[in-house]
Formats: structure tokens, C-alpha cells, sequence
């Protein structure tokens, strides 16, 4: 066996407050700021943050928008953590597991739990996270993401059904050790390990609450480092510090509060008048009015999502491929980026965002083409493409009689984007786009459902490899509503994931990727810049969205009543 034992850097700052005298009121921006190394710890620490959207459900399983992930990974224990150690490198380290074990042939890794409780008091048991995976793969659980679990054994055939759930390759040895046992090696497993289909779950709250568990506090039961106390739904919500938590004393925040906000004007106000402590926007409008704020900073990152169009490809006009593919062409990304994100964002020139990284190095610079790029320079007359499209379907050839639906979501920060893109498709393609806006539930609800033409999403890697970003179109992932779906294509994806071999999976990611980009089942809009602003006594806040530790490493010298 080899023995992979994590030692935890436990932070163990320690900082003074800067007296105040009694009665008088600290600023946001200088609420102790100039804090001094050896004093205490201000235990009225809180943190106030912002979700954009309202979350569809807090049961760690079955959703998988970033909404209530915000939430769900600062509520539960993974086995392990993915932290940010430094700029773009991050590392595995302990959780639940103080160690894991991986065999010789890769294929069996073993985990060691540490003794710890759920805020009841009740043991943490290797059962629970045997119980939380195995009903993620469960296909009666409906879970969004349990495609992630695709590398444990027997995962595809209990996940479609054709073998029980207890056949999955995930055993409690014992209360303290799980071992996981894989179809084939895969390298990138550990990085999976961190993520929400992988959490410990109670199965006395599952089957208390029933189809109701995750739709509000009740029955959300924490062995991480906070828990749920309110959640008042399209408003705030609410956490505590656990106090059973087994790392608690290095928890140094009381609280943290998230407020549900779409509006970036109401949500840069908060900011600027410090009534929350940090937010993200690409809009130049705030970038440029925050950039300077006294006591804040900030810092731009390009984030591991892709804003894009997911297209319905069992609606009679998006069946075709040439109508899909003259969308893709058409799209003007360039002048989106500096019409409406001032030119900040990086050039979208594939499927997988150029963040990401296969071995050690950019997935992108290692395939050694553009799938994107090279599509668009293919085609010289998408208009006439479109058209083509119109003949074999049958329809009338004039496309001004042709109004594609564009279900959007109502987050304001991307009606500019979105109008851009109607003028954009009017214009280039002669077709009319009827803009309709929803509340994210209700899109998400129509996208599951497959009740829409063309659909704005953007997906964010769970992990640093391309095989998350392309995985998810691999048959019976259920992840987009696309419908489309390619033998050669789920060959390729397999066939890279599994191998050892850094020149053959760019070679095979890179095939895959240029099929998936030629049949344009989703449109890639963006990779967008974002610039995250912070007030400057908030410390250890992670940047990279990789980071999997939550609010576990915030140190703020300031926020407190």
C-alpha cells in the first residue's frame, strides 16, 4: 500500500484588537484593522456574504448549483479538502479522514476517519459516508451531479439501474474506515473526494423528512464547522458556529450571514457601505467605482466557469446541426467582451476554460488547437449556414420569420449580455430572439424538464482536470438537458481519463472536445474576469473556487457587534 498521510497546517494566527473606547462605533473599514500578533480573538467575529441567487435545495446529494454549495460546504465534513495554498496551487488536505491509503495498482483507496460528532452528538461513522455516496448514486435519489462518481466501481450499472445500490464500491470496513474501490486508476479520483456527492449524510433525517429534506433547515443536521440556523427563502440565510465541530478551536468566526441578491446595483451598494464584506462582479460600471475604496482590495481571477447557451436538441429547430453550429459561429464573443465586460475576459476558444489543467500543466496549451477557433474560422457565411438548415428541416428559408426562445436568468448583471446577444443574432443571422426571464429555480426547473429552446447556464469545474468539464456530456450523466449524445465522443472521454499517459489524454480530450464543439449541443459565451473585492481585515478568504474549505480559514480582525 501507499500510505498518503495529510498533516494539517493548522493556522494558529492570533491577532489583538485595537482598542475602542466604550461606546464608540467602528467603521467598516477600519474596525481593527491595524490588529497586532499575540492577543485575543474577538468571539462576536461574523461574516457577511452574498449568494446571487436562492438556492434550489440544501441536500448535500441531490442539487449541484453553486448557490447552495456556497452553504452545503461550510455545513458538512468531505473526507478530505481541496485548500488554496498559494497563487493557482492548491492542495489536498485532512477532513473527516485524518489519512488514505491508496493500493499499488491505484484502483482501492482507504480512508481513515478521525473521531468526531455531528452537532447532536452523535459519531461520525464511516457508514454515513458509505450511506451519503451510495444515495448519491442511488438513481431513485435524481442526483444532478452523481455522474462525478462515475470512477467507483459498478457506479454506471447502479446508477442506471441495473445493479443494486449496494453492489457500488464504497464499504465501511468499519465505524472509522471506508474504502472506495475504482473501475480503473484515475489519477484526479482524490479531487472528487472534496465535493458535495461525496458527503456524509444522516439517513435517519433522509427518510424523517423524506421528498421535504434539503427544502429548509429541518433535518439539516452539521458535522462541519457551522450549521444552518435560518434560511428565509429569496432572502438571507443564516449559519452559527458548531460548536461540536472536532476543529472548532480554530474556527474563528461566530457567524456568517448570506444574503440572496441578483442585483449587482444592490449588491454594490451593500458593499460600498460595508453591510456585506466581500462580493464579485465583471461589471466595469462597479469595477471601476470600487477599484480604489479605501480600506478594501481586490483581486481579478479568472474563474474555472463557462457562461454559455445550452441548446434543447430534441426541439425541432436545434435538431439540426447546421442551425446549431450557425449559432455558434454568429456569436460575436469579442464584442460582447468589450462592449460589455470593458475587454477584461479571456478569449473563449473551446469548451474546456483555460484554467484548467491536465497533469501539471494548461489542458489548453497541451491539446495544440482551438476547437472553437477553428470551427469558426471554418465557416464563412453563417447566415447562408443557417439557411441550409432551414432547407433540410423543411421550414420556410426566410430566417426573419424564425424567433428563437432564450431562457435567461433574472440576475441583472447579465441583461447587458444578454440584450448584446439578441441585437448580435439579429443582426448576423437575420433570426429574432424572444428574451425570457425567470427566477433561477424556475429555469433550472425548465432546463431539468427540457422545457425550453435555448437556455443561459454557466458550469463550474468541481475539479482541476478536463474530464469534469466534459464528462458531463457523456450519455446517462443527466447533467444538460441537451439531449445530444456521441458514441465516439464518450469513447474518447473514457479512454483520455483512464490513461497514465499526459500526451494521450490531451490527444483524446482534445478529439472529444472538437466533436463536442462541431455538433454544438451548448453555445460557450464567456470565460468571464471577475474581480473579487474584500474589506482588508478579512483574512484567508479563498480566492480560487477550487477551494473547498469554505469559511474554515477566514481570520478577520474587524466584522464584529
Amino acid at each position: 500500500m501507499k500510505k498518503r498521510t495529510l498533516l494539517l497546517a493548522l493556522l494558529l494566527c492570533l491577532f489583538t484588537l485595537t482598542a475602542c473606547g466604550k461606546g464608540e462605533e467602528k467603521s467598516a473599514e477600519s474596525n481593527t484593522a491595524s490588529a497586532e500578533a499575540g492577543g485575543e480573538i474577538d468571539k462576536d467575529q461574523y461574516y457577511m456574504g452574498l449568494i446571487g441567487a436562492e438556492p434550489v435545495t440544501l441536500d448535500a446529494q441531490v442539487g449541484q448549483d453553486s448557490y447552495g454549495k456556497t452553504i452545503i460546504e461550510n455545513v458538512y465534513e468531505p473526507l478530505v479538502q481541496i485548500h488554496e495554498t498559494g497563487e493557482n496551487k492548491l492542495e489536498v488536505e485532512p477532513a473527516g479522514a485524518e489519512s488514505y491509503d491508496v493500493s499499488e495498482d491505484g484502483t482501492v483507496y482507504t480512508f481513515h476517519l478521525r473521531d468526531f460528532n455531528w452537532e447532536d452528538g452523535q459519531p461520525v461513522t464511516a457508514g454515513d459516508y458509505e450511506y451519503g455516496i451510495k444515495r448519491t448514486a442511488d438513481p431513485n435519489t435524481a442526483a444532478e451531479a452523481a455522474f462525478l462518481l462515475e470512477p467507483i466501481k459498478n457506479f454506471v450499472q447502479v446508477n442506471s439501474g441495473e445493479m443494486p445500490v449496494d453492489e457500488l464500491g464504497v464499504k465501511a470496513i468499519d465505524d472509522k474506515t471506508l474504502e472506495i474501490t475504482l473501475e480503473n486508476p484515475a489519477e484526479y479520483f482524490i479531487k472528487i473526494v472534496p465535493y458535495r456527492v461525496m458527503y456524509p449524510q444522516r439517513k435517519d433525517m433522509v427518510e424523517k423528512y423524506g421528498d421535504q429534506f434539503g427544502s429548509s433547515v429541518d433535518g439539516i443536521i452539521s458535522c462541519g464547522p457551522f450549521k444552518v440556523t435560518d434560511w428565509t427563502h429569496n432572502s438571507e440565510l443564516n449559519l452559527v458556529k458548531n460548536e461540536s465541530y472536532w476543529n472548532a478551536d480554530n474556527i474563528k468566526l461566530e457567524k456568517a450571514n448570506y444574503r440572496i441578491s441578483n442585483d449587482i446595483n444592490t449588491t454594490g451598494n451593500a458593499f460600498e457601505v460595508g453591510e456585506i464584506d466581500s462580493m464579485s462582479t465583471s461589471i466595469k460600471e462597479w469595477t471601476d467605482r470600487l477599484d480604489d475604496k479605501e480600506g478594501t482590495h481586490w483581486v481579478p481571477f479568472v474563474r474555472p466557469t463557462l457562461d454559455f447557451m445550452t441548446i434543447n436538441t430534441e426541439d425541432k429547430l436545434m435538431s439540426n446541426q447546421k442551425i446549431r453550429q450557425a449559432i455558434q459561429v454568429a456569436l460575436d464573443r469579442d464584442g460582447l467582451n468589450k462592449q460589455v465586460y470593458a475587454g477584461v475576459n479571456t478569449d473563449c476558444t473551446g469548451w474546456v476554460p483555460p484554467t484548467v489543467n491536465l497533469g501539471e500543466k494548461p489542458y489548453a496549451e497541451q491539446i495544440g488547437f482551438e476547437p472553437l477557433t477553428d470551427l469558426v474560422k471554418s465557416v464563412k457565411d453563417p447566415k447562408a449556414l443557417f439557411v441550409e438548415g432551414l432547407e433540410e428541416l423543411g421550414m420556410d428559408k426566410d430566417p426573419s420569420k424564425v424567433t428563437l426562445e432564450y431562457k435567461v436568468s433574472n440576475t441583472s448583471d447579465l441583461k447587458a449580455a444578454n440584450e448584446y446577444i439578441q441585437a448580435n443574432l439579429k443582426e448576423a443571422l437575420g433570426v429574432n430572439v424572444n428574451i425570457v426571464t425567470l427566477e433561477w429555480p424556475v429555469l433550472s426547473s425548465d432546463m431539468d424538464k427540457g422545457n425550453f429552446q435555448i437556455a443561459y447556464s454557466a458550469w463550474s469545474t468541481d475539479y482541476d482536470d478536463p474530464y469534469a468539464m466534459l464528462s458531463i456530456f457523456m450519455k446517462g450523466a443527466g447533467v444538460l438537458t441537451t439531449n445530444w449524445d456521441d458514441p465516439e465522443f464518450d469513447k474518447l472521454v473514457k479512454e483520455a481519463s483512464q490513461t497514465t499517459d499526459m500526451k494521450e489524454a490531451a490527444q483524446k480530450y482534445g478529439e472529444a472536445e472538437k466533436i463536442l464543439i462541431d455538433a454544438s449541443p451548448v453555445i460557450p459565451i464567456a470565460n468571464v474576469t471577475h474581480h473579487k473585492f474584500r474589506y482588508d481585515y478579512l483574512k484567508g478568504l479563498p480566492v480560487s473556487e477550487l477551494d473547498t474549505t469554505g469559511l474554515r480559514y477566514v481570520y478577520t480582525e474587524g466584522r464584529t457587534k
